[in-house]
């Protein structure tokens, strides 16, 4: 259908708003920034708290900057893509899992002040992939840390204390973290789907508007243009 002004409905509709795939973008991009920020915050306290877990203390703390740093500088190009969106969501998940269990290792197995960590990437998940996401990171967080005995004994690392809480208790609470930010992460995401289709109807108002505005602008024209004289 066309509209007196010769254009199709569908282009006088306005443009079609943020792609499908802005919210996980956005999304990522925020847990990538935020993953930098807590460990630049947290990786030199938590090495200065206990330094006589490593033998080589700031070795430990620049290799694990390094990695971090260098894989959010990957993760962010990989949001430009703009393509396997959730592949890029699963794989930063399962890079947290891995750094935070290889630095807890390191840094005396069940008993290291990083294994709190894990709570931290339980909540990633559920925040980038809601409740499926909270509840699979929670549990690689949870065979993370049972693993933590055998990984760090071959390391000479193996403290032989705990966290102060039994492990049964640990994973029931990872897994009700990862629950509860799944949750959260649903709630986000939600809104964010709801404000980018308030969006995306504003803008197809205003386009609708412009151009009723410029038919009523063309019919006045038209109705005041003096007519021309019979010869």
């Amino acid at each position: 259908m066309l509209h007196p002004n010769g254009t199709s409905g569908r282009a006088a509709s306005g443009p079609p708003g943020p792609d499908a795939s802005a919210v996980t973008r956005n999304v990522l991009r925020q847990a990538i920034v935020s993953r930098v920020l807590v460990a630049s915050l947290a990786l030199p306290f938590g090495i200065l708290l206990r330094p006589e877990v490593t033998p080589n203390p700031a070795r430990l703390l620049w290799t694990s900057m390094a990695s971090v740093v260098a894989l959010s500088v990957a993760f962010l190009l990989g949001t430009r893509l703009r393509r396997g969106l959730r592949a890029q969501t699963w794989l930063q998940v399962g890079a947290d899992l891995g750094i935070v269990t290889w630095l807890a290792a390191y840094t005396g197995g069940p008993g290291s002040q990083f294994v709190l960590f894990y709570a931290l990437v339980a909540v990633t998940g559920g925040i980038l992939a809601r409740v499926p996401g909270g509840l699979v990171a929670a549990a690689g967080a949870c065979v993370g840390y049972l693993a933590l005995p055998a990984l760090s004994r071959p390391l000479g690392t193996w403290s032989g204390e705990s966290t102060g809480m039994k492990p049964e208790l640990f994973v029931t609470f990872l897994i009700m973290t990862g629950v509860l930010a799944g949750v959260l992460g649903e709630r986000v995401h939600r809104t964010a789907d709801d404000l980018q289709r308030t969006t995306r109807e504003l803008d197809r108002v205003r386009v609708d508007n412009d151009v009723i505005l410029r038919h009523l602008a063309t019919g006045i024209s038209r109705s005041t243009k003096p007519a021309s004289s019979p010869t």
